[in-house]
C-alpha cells in the first residue's frame, strides 16, 4: 500500500493493483458525506522517448511488455562506425611515447644546462655562446613538451566526444518502467523527432479527475480514501491517504 496525495491539479497517487489498470475508470471516496471523485487512473510516469540522431534500428533489447530499469538500454541504432572511431581516438589519446620522449629530453637538457652554467660561473670553461645555444635548446624542448601535453588533453576531449556520439545511438530508459510500445522494427530508419518508444511506470499511478467547485466536497489532507478501479466488469479497491 502506498500513500496517495492530492495536488492543486487534483492528482491522487494510487497504489496500483497487480494487473495493468492504467487508463481505467476509477473514483475515490472517504464516506458518503465526503463525496465521490470520478476520474481516470494513469501511470505516474508515461513518456514517449526517442533519440537525437538518425540511424537504422540495429537491435531491440527490451521488447514490448518487458520491464527495464532506469538507464537500461532499450534499443540501439547501427553503431559500428562510431565504435571504430571511439577505438581509434582511444589509441591516439593513450599513446604516450612521443610525450615521454619529449619529457626525457627536457630532463636531460635541464641537468646539462645546470652543469654548464655552473662551469661558466666558476671556471669559464664553457663559452657564453655555448651556454646561450644550450639555453635555446632547453627552451625549445620545454615548448615541445608543453605542446605535446596540450595535444594529449585535446586528444582526450576528442575521445570523450567520440564516446558521447556512440552513446547517443543507444536509447536508454529515463526511469524504471515497462516498454508499452516500440514504434519501429529492426532495420527501419529512425529520424529525430519521431516517436520511438513509449515507456510507462505503472508501479505508481495517479487518479486524474475534474472537480466541480460548486459541490461541497469534504476531502481533507490526511483523510483515508478508497480508490475503486474498474477492470472490465470487476472492481479493484485500494486504500490511500490524501
Amino acid at each position: 500500500q502506498t500513500t496517495p496525495r492530492v495536488t492543486d491539479q487534483r492528482r491522487v497517487a494510487v497504489p496500483p493493483p497487480k494487473s495493468t489498470l492504467y487508463d481505467s475508470p476509477a473514483y475515490a471516496h472517504a464516506s458518503e458525506e465526503a463525496g465521490f471523485i470520478s476520474g481516470i487512473v494513469e501511470p505516474y510516469n508515461d513518456a514517449t522517448i526517442g533519440l537525437v540522431v538518425q540511424g537504422k534500428i540495429a537491435s531491440i533489447w527490451v521488447p514490448e511488455g518487458r520491464r527495464v530499469g532506469r538507464g537500461g538500454i532499450i534499443l540501439t541504432l547501427e553503431k559500428s562506425q562510431e565504435e571504430l572511431e571511439v577505438a581509434r581516438r582511444k589509441i591516439i589519446w593513450q599513446n604516450q611515447a612521443e610525450l615521454k620522449s619529449a619529457e626525457a629530453v627536457v630532463t636531460t637538457l635541464t641537468e646539462t644546462l645546470r652543469l654548464n652554467r655552473k662551469l661558466y660561473d666558476e671556471t669559464s670553461s664553457v663559452s657564453r655562446e655555448e651556454l646561450d645555444k644550450l639555453s635555446l635548446q632547453w627552451e625549445n624542448a620545454v615548448a615541445e613538451r608543453d605542446r605535446l601535453r596540450n595535444q594529449k588533453l585535446r586528444e582526450k576531449v576528442e575521445y570523450e566526444i567520440a564516446a558521447k556520439t556512440l552513446d547517443s545511438r543507444l536509447l536508454k530508459a529515463p526511469f524504471s518502467g515497462t516498454v508499452e510500445k516500440v514504434f519501429l522494427k529492426v532495420g527501419e530508419i529512425y529520424q529525430p523527432g519521431q516517436p520511438l518508444v513509449r515507456l510507462i511506470d505503472a508501479d505508481r499511478c495517479v487518479l486524474t479527475a475534474n472537480i466541480d467547485d460548486t459541490k461541497n466536497y469534504k476531502f481533507k489532507q490526511g483523510m483515508t480514501v478508497e480508490l475503486h478501479v474498474m477492470e472490465g466488469s470487476s472492481e479493484v479497491i485500494r486504500k490511500g491517504t490524501i
